[in-house]
């Protein structure tokens, strides 16, 4: 390999570490901000932390079930237009326990993401103990930044945080799965 094929392959892989790392955190973002949105305007019990892990962990478990033809930007996007349906009807009708139901498929749609995902970069990245790491290290991030965003933010947090994490998820995401093929062939021989 020349000395600018290994620049590309070190660049290909900061980036989808990179990319890795920010979707981590942008899955604890989301799924702390559907945890706040419930506390907020649905219930201010401990069940709503329960109702909200229930639902998003169904959603991963079916996400890992999906076929590897499934777009992922597809359910990347789906996950940020669910997560403000979710807060728009929360807006609209407040302290509606009877929305539960259709505020729980919400949730359940936006943790497919999170299925998904590895079955998507397991194919890009072979080190599956790596993925898993820097995934995890991005989604205690995520949540560091949930519980600091929503005691000093407040309700900003809970309205922009997700968008704008999902949007550098999304892009970094595009990237990733754009240039996958040039990635495989440079960066994934671990």
């Amino acid at each position: 390999m020349t000395n600018k094929g290994n620049i590309i392959a070190v660049f290909n892989r900061l980036i989808l570490s990179t990319s890795i790392f920010m979707i981590g955190a942008y899955f604890a973002v989301l799924q702390f901000g559907y945890f706040f949105m419930l506390e907020v305007f649905l219930t201010s019990r401990s069940i709503s932390y329960f109702i909200a892990l229930f639902f998003w962990l169904l959603g991963f478990l079916i996400g890992l079930n999906l076929k590897k033809s499934t777009n992922y930007i597809f359910l990347l996007c789906g996950s940020i237009i669910s997560y403000y349906l979710f807060y728009l009807i929360n807006i609209m009708f407040p302290f509606k326990s009877g929305a539960l139901v259709f505020l729980g498929l919400l949730i359940l749609f936006s943790g497919i993401c999170p299925g998904y995902f590895f079955i998507q970069f397991q194919s890009i990245y072979k080190n599956v103990k790596h993925l898993f790491f820097i995934e995890n290290n991005g989604f205690i991030l995520g949540i560091i930044i949930s519980l600091f965003g929503a005691i000093n933010m407040g309700e900003w947090f809970i309205k922009y945080a997700p968008g704008t994490m999902g949007l550098i998820a999304l892009l970094l995401s595009l990237y990733t799965v754009i240039f996958s093929q040039h990635a495989k062939n440079n960066i994934t021989n671990n």
